[in-house]
């Protein structure tokens, strides 16, 4: 019989999280692109998902840091190591574009 894993374990693992490699590869690039302006519409959406799942694993992380932390009766230093690439709001070819406007609804 399959042991469980404990709590704590499945909140290790969950601080562990992060995008796959070839996706944080991806992202990086396409943050690169956005910088320049050079994003084109499919570009842009790619960007908007591969942020938001980012977003989500750097919330579970939290999250999971947070309680392992209280469990343990520690403090969380803000600005660890690691994580997701910041992803600034993307800009499409040839247009300037706002933050609020590019940003999927639920993040506005």
């Amino acid at each position: 019989m399959a042991r469980l894993p404990s709590v704590e374990a499945t909140l290790i693992q969950a601080a562990r999280g992060r995008l796959p490699a070839a996706a944080e590869r991806r992202l990086r690039r396409l943050i690169a692109k956005s910088e320049r302006g050079d994003l084109t519409p499919k570009e842009l959406a790619d960007y908007q998902a591969l942020a938001q799942d980012a977003q989500r694993i750097d919330a579970a992380r939290a999250e999971a840091l947070a309680e392992l932390a209280r469990r343990r009766g520690q403090s969380v230093k803000a600005g660890g190591r690691g994580g997701s690439p910041r992803a600034a709001a993307p800009r499409t070819r040839g247009a300037r574009t706002s933050p609020t406007r590019d940003a999927p609804e639920d993040q506005r």
